[in-house]
């Protein structure tokens, strides 16, 4: 790329969609190249690499990595992290935009599989408030012990938490011992157990959403899986959006489990027998009374 261009019209990129040389990477280093908001990086595995590319996304809005790893802003799907050769010295790049992250927990706590001293990954999201588990499988660095501590100092607006089909006890491990301040939860309903809903309830004064999916396994003891869903309307006091809507609620458990919810806002749920939208208002106004 001609710097003469580059000079004058630099400030007009903002997206690159295939970055294959160190040339090219050079090239958009130019200090008029400041507005690129993603680029896509196909190549390189030593230090140069990463300063090059460090360099350059501190003036970009986003990043597109290589060759599985998707980071852009606002979203960031992450499959597969790998830090390159990391250097203490190396400067963390904070100035990140990405507030949603979808990406497994080893690869996240620890991007270098052969440096346990390198940093989490997510001291480069300042600004994250959701994050998606795709996976919990432990880092080999991974400490219970200052997770919680660690998570609260480089994500201070994490609030949004997604379990997709992880063991309950990892679930309640997470809720409970490293994660302040929940707002928001999804789980399955197959994780549906004393030990997730006890989790849940430990955030019942920051909790004001919670959604369920999916449907109880077919071999699933319903009435024993069941019962712990009636707890959570009754004691997360400030919930103001419940969904568990393919499950379906038995009216007399639910009369026996008065709901404290009173600032409930939208309800997606199923009541066994009934069927009128009069009957389904009258009872939910029997509930949250």
């Amino acid at each position: 790329m001609d710097p003469a261009v580059l000079h004058k019209y630099g400030q007009l990129i903002k997206t690159v969609p295939h970055l294959t040389s160190f040339e090219q990477v050079r090239a958009l280093q130019h200090p008029k190249v400041d507005t690129i908001q993603s680029l896509n990086i196909s190549f390189g595995d030593d230090q140069l690499y990463r300063e090059l590319v460090a360099d350059l996304v501190r003036r970009c809005k986003g990043l597109f990595g290589s060759p599985s790893v998707l980071f852009r802003p606002p979203n960031a799907k992450l499959f597969k992290v790998v830090v390159l050769d990391y250097n203490p010295a190396f400067e963390l790049i904070r100035e990140s935009s990405v507030t949603s992250l979808e990406a497994p927990l080893g690869e996240i706590w620890m991007p270098d599989a052969e440096d346990s001293s390198a940093p989490p990954f997510l001291a480069h999201l300042p600004l994250l408030k959701e994050w998606k588990f795709t996976s919990l499988d432990r880092a080999a660095n991974w400490n219970i012990d200052t997770a919680h501590q660690k998570i609260a100092e480089y994500c201070p607006f994490l609030n949004t938490l997604g379990f997709g089909e992880a063991a309950t006890e990892n679930i309640s491990e997470l809720l409970i011992n490293c994660f302040q301040l929940v707002e928001s939860c999804t789980l399955t309903a197959k994780n549906l157990e004393v030990m997730t809903t006890v989790a849940c309830i430990n955030h019942m004064q920051t909790m004001t959403s919670i959604t369920i999916t999916d449907e109880l396994p077919p071999v699933a003891n319903h009435p024993d899986m069941m019962k712990w869903v009636y707890f959570i309307p009754k004691l997360c006091l400030h919930l103001q959006y419940l969904s568990i809507e393919k499950l379906v609620l038995d009216m007399d458990t639910v009369q026996k489990h008065q709901w404290s919810c009173h600032d409930l806002k939208e309800l997606r749920v199923k009541f066994r027998g009934l069927e009128s939208e009069e009957d389904i208002e009258r009872c939910v106004m029997e509930v949250c009374a």
